[in-house]
């Protein structure tokens, strides 16, 4: 019987956590299609009682169009509405941002050697037919077919690891010249690598990845370490502009080194700018697997003593370990499980969050 009882709750559970997800998959296209009828039949009806308003007067024909305008950003509000959530990966270099990303996608996307390395924003994006979009310190961006957006990244991370070296050895005569003082080395520091900023440099790129679940519901951005040398302003303010829109933070640390003094300025850093947004952040405490077994417990206590208030909570998590699993075709628990604190942490609430921002703008228009 008492077999039968468990058996009868597992399955109960089943159903529920299917009829939620199914819940969550089905609202905001719901959300969508009723709103995009009812707008467009109030901008009908705006625009037939604009056909009388010479009869009326010029005031009510400044308002209806007033008033068609704000509906119609209201109507690209809600085209928008069923389009992933936007995942921001952060963390210093070396922490395992590439193989963290390909673990969730599951798919080698982020592999070094493929795609542009740490000096820029990568977003990766579910593939519905678009191409590659390459956005450029200017403001401006093209689309590429992939051929043509490889060889011509493949020239820019040339160009910027010779730079890099060229960086690192003007950096260290600068630092043996005993004569200037630390405010001097400073400003030569920051004047060389200015020096280095070219205004045609790719700030972003969106890459479109096909047959990737993950990438239903979020986009990822893969930023630069924030400790890299040619982490320039344009791309630090483009950076925080993605921080600060962000449905959700990953945040990676690096288990094997967590007094690391740069992560945590980093991370106080961020605090001080947006401290809601990373009090709502999740930590990734990755490279777990460099950790002795017997050591787990207290790295994990280190861990929270040290970031504890910074974060909603901190994940251990090997993805090195769970992408090798993946490549298998084997089930990685630990990934599993990472997917689904994410999806509780932020999905929800994201999706709660564009339709109340709609509601709210409905709401003032119905006032008006």
């Amino acid at each position: 019987m008492e077999k039968v009882q468990q058996s009868t709750a597992e399955a109960m559970l089943v159903f529920y956590t299917h009829l939620q997800e199914k819940y969550d998959e089905e609202l905001r296209p719901y959300t969508k299609k009723c709103l995009k009828r009812k707008l467009n039949d109030i901008i009908q009806l705006l625009r037939s009682m604009d056909n009388e308003s010479e009869k009326i007067g010029v005031v009510l024909h400044e308002w209806i169009e007033h008033e068609v305008s704000q509906l119609k950003v209201v109507r690209d509000k809600n085209e928008n509405l069923d389009q992933p959530f936007r995942l921001f990966v952060i963390g210093t270099g070396k922490v395992g941002k590439s193989t963290f990303i390909n673990s969730l996608i599951g798919r080698e996307v982020a592999e070094v050697d493929y795609f542009p390395k740490t000096w820029r924003i990568d977003i990766f994006t579910r593939d519905e037919g678009q191409p590659i979009k390459l956005g450029f310190s200017d403001g401006h961006s093209e689309d590429m077919i992939e051929d043509k957006a490889r060889l011509l990244l493949a020239k820019i991370d040339k160009r910027a690891e010779e730079n890099i070296d060229k960086i690192t050895r003007e950096l260290k005569e600068i630092k043996r010249d005993k004569e200037l003082t630390k405010e001097a080395q400073k400003e030569r520091k920051e004047a060389i690598i200015k020096s280095y900023e070219s205004d045609d440099d790719i700030t972003h790129v969106i890459w479109p990845v096909q047959s990737a679940d993950f990438l239903n519901d979020f986009d990822l951005v893969d930023t630069p370490g924030m400790n890299q040398i040619l982490y320039n302003h344009k791309i630090k303010r483009e950076a925080l502009a993605y921080y600060r829109e962000a449905d959700g933070i990953l945040w990676l640390l690096p288990a094997d080194n967590l007094s690391d003094k740069s992560t945590y300025e980093d991370v106080q850093s961020m605090y001080e700018i947006y401290p809601q947004k990373t009090t709502d952040a999740i930590a990734v405490l990755n490279h777990f697997d460099y950790v002795p077994e017997k050591d787990a417990d207290e790295v994990c206590s280190e861990a929270n003593r040290i970031y504890g208030k910074y974060f909603r909570e901190i994940i251990p998590y090997s993805a090195k370990i769970a992408f090798d699993v993946i490549k298998k075709n084997e089930d990685a628990e630990q990934t599993e499980k990472l997917k689904h604190e994410i999806h509780q942490s932020f999905y929800r609430k994201a999706q709660e969050n564009k339709i109340n921002d709609l509601d709210a703008i409905l709401q003032e228009e119905q006032k008006k």
